[in-house]
């Protein structure tokens, strides 16, 4: 039977990794730096609608400066005459409204007048000095020129012109970030302190050509456990500095501390992206700033001109939310588009307001990093937020509407819904561009100082060292001696070749 012999070595190999740590970080150091690109963009969509153009036009604005009412004046110096009394007239001539506004006349004048239609639309008659807020009015409801004289005094003419409103189109703004994002380590122990910077240029990429809005730049610290990967002070991740950017209507997701978190609420714990502690394999989970996210996949990251291929672990966390909400069944609301949601009489009935609701609304969060399997270094990030809302006010018969420009408003006649959709999508990406980190190393140095000597904890470190090779020396010695006793029970078992044992006694 062939003995197999175990070398010390590996049994001390082997019981070594028994106690050895499961993970590990990049090969960090004292002034290790990573500089990274960022380019980041917003498209935001904006769009407002009715079945009635005119309620579009006074809910959701006008291309048009148009009055949704208008007063005009009757003046007279009493006597009329000779004819034509240019002291007689109605005062402004000419008034523009849109379509299903009102225009109201008054008698300032001492003397009786007609506003009659030169085509029968409308015939009344205005007693002397009746300039109360019960005079005559009408409403068009119809585009066109309508032209109007006094019956008295045929030379005092006016004239309504009525204009369908336009409302605004569909608006989509295109906004872009981008420049260097960087960090170096500036103080090493159990902790790792970086100082984290940026030079960044904003633009508004619906301008044509874009338009460079600003410069942003900035140095922050940021302090990151390296056994936990646990951020004592979150600094300038490179997903954190999106919060402050003027990014119109982000949605409930921000990329800024607490992640997403109501203010109200206290942040979670909060990890780095920076790096991961690994090594990682398919199915591995990885706290990314505020979120659990998984290893679900590999790929080569070509770093480029420099850095070249790599090998990576493809991190990813995914979140969707759908919300809608019916037709509250209730009319009271809290808080509508309009102004003044009361009836035309301007009392302040709530139930005959309009009615707001969210009829749709959701959210998309998806994140991917690529981490590189051999240094655990962040290499590449793609975010993307999405947000969708969709809110629908409805002005029921009787409702009271105001426009954004000068006018007393306009009575809804039947109901009718006002719909205003807002739609934004940021996606972000971050890549490595260079680094002085070993891209084929995640051993982390023992720390030193500033001045290079070991510091308490690289002590404990050695020490730690010692007990494992103590431990482990222990572990070989117990292996060693219990296959030294077995091979030898085996050997005073097994007999020996070409010799007999003596024959027993009788």
């Amino acid at each position: 039977m062939r003995i197999i012999r175990f070398s010390p070595f590996l049994i001390i190999f082997l019981a070594a990794l028994t106690v050895s740590p499961a993970t590990a970080a990049p090969s960090l150091g004292l002034g290790s730096t990573a500089s990274y690109e960022l380019n980041a963009t917003l498209t935001r969509f904006d769009n407002c609608t009715s079945t009635n153009l005119t309620i579009a036009a006074l809910a959701c604005g006008t291309t048009l400066p148009i009055q949704t009412g208008a007063f005009v004046s009757t003046n007279d110096d009493g006597r009329c005459s000779p004819a034509p009394d240019p002291a007689c007239q109605f005062s402004p001539i000419n008034v523009t409204i849109i379509v299903s506004g009102t225009v109201s006349w008054r008698n300032f004048g001492s003397l009786t007048h007609t506003v009659t239609s030169d085509t029968g639309a409308f015939d009344f008659t205005l007693p002397r000095n009746n300039f109360t807020f019960t005079s005559p009015q009408f409403t068009f409801k119809s585009a066109g020129n309508f032209s109007y004289h006094c019956n008295f005094h045929p030379w005092m003419k006016g004239e309504v012109d009525v204009v369908q409103s336009t409302p605004l189109p569909a608006t989509i703004q295109s906004y872009s970030l981008n420049g260097p994002v960087n960090w170096n380590i500036v103080g090493l122990d159990d902790k790792a302190q970086l100082e984290v910077s940026n030079k960044l240029t904003f633009y508004n990429s619906s301008a044509t050509p874009p338009e460079r809005l600003y410069n942003q730049s900035s140095v922050t610290g940021e302090t990151v456990e390296l056994s936990t990967r646990k951020e004592s002070s979150p600094g300038l991740n490179p997903l954190t500095f999106l919060y402050s950017l003027p990014f119109p209507n982000q949605g409930p997701f921000q990329f800024g501390p607490g992640f997403g978190y109501p203010y109200f609420y206290p942040p979670p714990e909060y990890y780095t992206v920076w790096w991961v502690n690994g090594p990682l394999k398919l199915g591995s989970t990885v706290e990314i700033l505020t979120v659990q996210a998984a290893v679900r996949g590999a790929n080569s990251v070509n770093l480029g001109t420099g850095l070249g291929p790599h090998d990576a672990w493809t991190v990813s966390f995914e979140n969707r939310d759908a919300f809608n909400q019916t037709k509250p069944s209730s009319q009271f609301s809290y808080y509508c588009y309009n102004r003044f949601p009361y009836p035309y009489s301007g009392i302040a009935v709530f139930n005959q307001g309009p009615i707001c609701y969210t009829s749709g609304s959701s959210n998309v969060l998806s994140l991917k990093l690529d981490y590189g399997k051999q240094s655990d270094l962040l290499f590449n990030v793609d975010a993307t937020i999405d947000t969708y809302t969709q809110t629908t006010t409805l002005y029921p018969a009787g409702s009271f509407i105001y426009g954004q420009f000068y006018g007393p408003g306009i009575v809804v006649s039947s109901p009718v819904n006002v719909v205003r959709t807002s739609r934004s999508t940021t996606s972000v990406n971050l890549k490595l561009a260079s680094t002085s980190l070993d891209l084929s190393s995640r051993t982390i140095p023992p720390p030193t100082t500033d001045t290079g000597n070991p510091t308490s904890n690289t002590i404990r470190s050695i020490a730690a060292l010692w007990m494992y090779g103590a431990v482990s020396a222990f572990a070989a010695g117990l292996v060693g001696a219990g296959v030294w006793v077995v091979l030898r029970a085996r050997r005073k078992n097994q007999p020996v070749q070409g010799f007999q044992p003596p024959p027993s006694a009788a």
